[in-house]
C-alpha cells in the first residue's frame, strides 16, 4: 500500500529543492500544499554589522569607519545603566571646537543608542541646532549652516524632508554682519540660535546686528558698538517678514550683567558688545517666550506689539515674580521651554549653565524646571519643580540644551563644549550616558531624540565586496559584502543577488545590521548587487560589483 502522505511529504519537498536552486528563495510547506499566494520566504544569509574603531595615541578622538561609506563619525564611549530609554535616536551636531581637530570628521549626525550612525548630513559650512521639527503637518530635519564668530553666527536655514530633499529659507533680514576674518563669507544673516517652526508654515529666527549705540551709562563709549538680539518671523515660502524684535529697543543697557569688556566683546566695531544675547524663541498663543543668556532672565512678549509683558529674572529679586532663594537663581542659560500652559500658570524649563568663561566653576550646571503662577505676582516666586544633573559635575561655560519631556517621561542633557549627552529617567536617574570627545575640544550646541523615518532618494545603498580564504570551505570562492544606505532608516534586511553570465540568482537575504552590514556568500565569479528590503519588499538596489 502506497502511504500517500508520505508521497505528498516527498513531493513537497523535492518543488522546495527545485525552487530554491532556480530562484533563491524557500517555500513553506503550508504554501505548496494550499496555494503560492506570493509569500515567498528567503533563505537567510548570516549578517553582523561591521565595527571599526580608529584609535590614536595623538590628539585625535576614536572615530568608526565604514568600508562601503567615507563617513567617519565619533565612536561613543557609552555608559548604560538600568532603565527603559525614550524612543528615537540621538541628533546631534558633532563638531571641532576652536579649529581643535580632534574629531577627524564634523558633521551633524543621527545616532542610535548602541553608537550605530543613521545619517550624517554633507555641506561646506558648520552646522547647529540640527533636529526634527513639523514642517507643513510632516517631520522633516531642520539644521542651520553657515559661519561662526564668539557668540553667534552667519548662515542659512534648511529643512529636509523623509527622502533628504533639502529646502532652503528665504531670509533678507536688515543685519549687519561682524567681520568673519580672512578668507570666510557668510551663506546667510541668520544667527544658529533659534529656528523655531509654527504651525503656520513660518519660522521664528534670531540675528545678532551690529549697530553703533551710546555705551557710556555702562563704562563704555559713547560711539559704541552693540551686537544687537533680533528675533524674526519669516514666512518659510516667500521669504515675508511677518514680525521683528529688537532688545536693543525694549531691554535696557544697564539690565545685562555681561563686563562691557570681556572675551564675548569690548564695545568697538570689530568686537561690538553683546548686552542681551538671545538664544531660544517659542510661541505660547498669542505671545513669545523669549530666553537672555547675558541679563540672566526670560520674557514673554506680546507678537502684536513686541511689548515686554513680563519678566522672569534668575537673579536675586526675581523680576516680575517673586525672589528666587539663591539655590533656586539661574544665570548664563539656554533655552527656555514652556510646558503644561494654562491661563493660571505653566512650567518652564532651562538649561541653567551657571558659568560662563569669566564666571566659572561657581555652581555644576543642571536642567532646572520652574513652576510659575500667572499672572505675576511680585509676592509670589516661582517654585522648583525639578533640578537635575548627573553624578559627575559639570561646569558649562556656553552653549547647552535641556528637554524634560521625552515621550516615555524621560529628560535629555547637552552640555555644549562638554561633548557629552546623558538621558535621564523621570526622576533624574541617569540612564544613559555618550560621550563623543574630550572636554572644550568638540562640542555640540544642542542635542535632540526624536523618532525618524526617512529612504533617501538621491543616493542608493552603497555595496563594496571582497574575496575571502576560508580554510573550511576551500572547495568555493567565498566573498564578504559591506553595505550601508547613509539615511534609510527603516531598511530590515538585504536581497544579495548573484550575475554568473547573464541571469541574476538570488542568494537569500541577510538581515540588516548596524550602519554597515557585513554578509558572506559563495561566489565564484561574476557581479553582486544587494537590494534594500523594506516591509518585505526590496525598494532599491545598490551599485553592481564584479569580481
Amino acid at each position: 500500500m502506497i502511504d500517500l502522505c508520505a508521497a505528498r511529504s516527498v513531493r513537497i519537498a523535492t518543488l522546495t529543492i527545485l525552487i530554491f536552486l532556480t530562484t533563491g528563495y524557500l517555500l513553506s510547506a503550508s504554501t505548496l500544499a494550499f496555494g503560492w499566494r506570493n509569500t515567498f520566504a528567503p533563505a537567510r544569509i548570516e549578517s553582523w554589522p561591521y565595527v571599526e574603531v580608529v584609535v590614536h595615541d595623538g590628539k585625535e578622538w576614536p572615530y568608526r569607519t565604514f568600508k562601503s561609506s567615507a563617513w567617519m563619525p565619533p565612536n561613543m564611549t557609552i555608559t548604560r545603566n538600568e532603565g527603559a530609554l525614550a524612543k528615537g535616536y540621538y541628533i546631534f551636531t558633532a563638531k571641532n571646537r576652536r579649529h581643535s581637530g580632534v574629531l577627524v570628521q564634523s558633521a551633524p549626525v543621527i545616532m542610535t543608542d548602541d553608537n550605530e550612525l543613521v545619517y550624517a548630513h554633507d555641506g561646506p559650512y558648520g552646522a547647529n541646532n540640527f533636529r526634527v521639527q513639523e514642517v507643513n503637518g510632516k517631520p522633516h530635519l531642520t539644521v542651520w549652516l553657515g559661519e561662526s564668530v564668539t557668540g553667534h553666527g552667519y548662515g542659512q536655514f534648511y529643512t529636509i524632508d523623509e527622502t533628504y530633499e533639502v529646502q532652503t529659507s528665504l531670509f533678507s533680514g536688515n543685519v549687519a554682519l561682524q567681520s568673519l576674518g580672512a578668507g570666510k563669507k557668510a551663506p546667510g544673516l541668520s544667527d544658529f540660535h533659534e529656528q523655531e517652526m509654527t504651525e503656520r508654515g513660518t519660522v521664528y529666527m534670531v540675528a545678532y546686528n551690529n549697530t553703533q549705540v551710546n555705551l557710556t551709562s555702562i563704562g563704555g563709549k559713547e560711539d559704541g558698538w552693540l551686537s544687537d538680539s533680533l528675533i524674526y518671523e519669516v514666512n518659510m515660502t516667500t521669504g515675508e517678514t511677518l514680525f521683528t524684535w529688537s532688545a536693543k529697543d525694549h531691554i535696557p543697557l544697564e539690565a545685562s550683567k555681561l563686563p562691557i569688556k570681556s572675551y564675548m566683546g569690548d564695545g568697538s566695531k570689530g568686537h561690538p558688545w553683546d548686552h542681551f544675547h538671545i538664544n531660544s524663541v517659542q510661541e505660547i498663543g498669542e505671545n513669545l517666550l523669549i530666553n537672555s543668556r547675558h541679563t540672566f532672565a526670560m520674557y514673554l512678549l506680546s507678537r502684536k506689539t513686541g511689548e515686554v509683558l513680563w519678566e522672569l529674572s534668575g537673579r536675586g529679586e526675581g523680576g516680575d515674580f517673586g525672589p528666587l532663594a539663591e539655590a533656586d537663581r539661574f544665570k548664563w542659560h539656554h533655552q527656555a521651554r514652556a510646558h503644561n500652559v494654562t491661563e493660571d500658570g505653566m512650567t518652564i524649563s532651562i538649561f541653567d549653565n551657571h558659568n560662563m568663561q569669566e564666571d566659572n566653576d561657581t555652581a555644576p550646571t543642571r536642567g532646572l524646571v520652574l513652576r510659575v503662577d500667572l499672572p505675576p505676582d511680585a509676592s509670589k516666586p516661582p517654585t522648583v519643580l525639578s533640578s537635575v544633573r548627573g553624578d559627575e559635575p559639570f561646569y558649562v561655560g556656553s552653549q547647552g540644551s535641556y528637554d524634560p519631556a521625552l515621550e516615555n517621561g524621560n529628560q535629555l542633557m547637552c552640555y555644549g563644549p562638554v561633548p557629552v549627552i546623558q538621558e535621564f529617567g523621570p526622576n533624574g536617574e541617569v540612564r544613559w550616558e555618550g560621550r563623543f570627545g574630550r572636554d572644550d575640544t568638540v562640542q555640540s550646541y544642542r542635542a535632540f531624540k526624536s523618532e525618524w523615518h526617512a529612504t533617501p532618494a538621491d543616493w542608493d545603498p552603497r555595496l563594496h565586496v571582497e574575496k575571502i580564504h576560508d580554510s573550511a570551505r576551500q572547495d568555493e570562492q567565498q566573498v564578504e559584502g559591506y553595505v550601508s544606505w547613509n539615511g534609510a532608516t527603516d531598511v530590515t534586511g538585504w536581497n544579495v543577488h548573484v550575475r554568473r553570465g547573464g541571469a541574476w540568482s538570488n542568494m537569500g537575504r541577510a538581515d540588516r545590521k548596524g550602519f554597515e552590514t557585513v554578509f558572506r556568500v559563495a561566489a565564484p565569479e561574476g557581479c553582486v548587487v544587494v537590494g534594500a528590503v523594506m516591509d518585505g519588499v526590496e525598494v532599491r538596489r545598490s551599485n553592481e560589483v564584479c569580481l
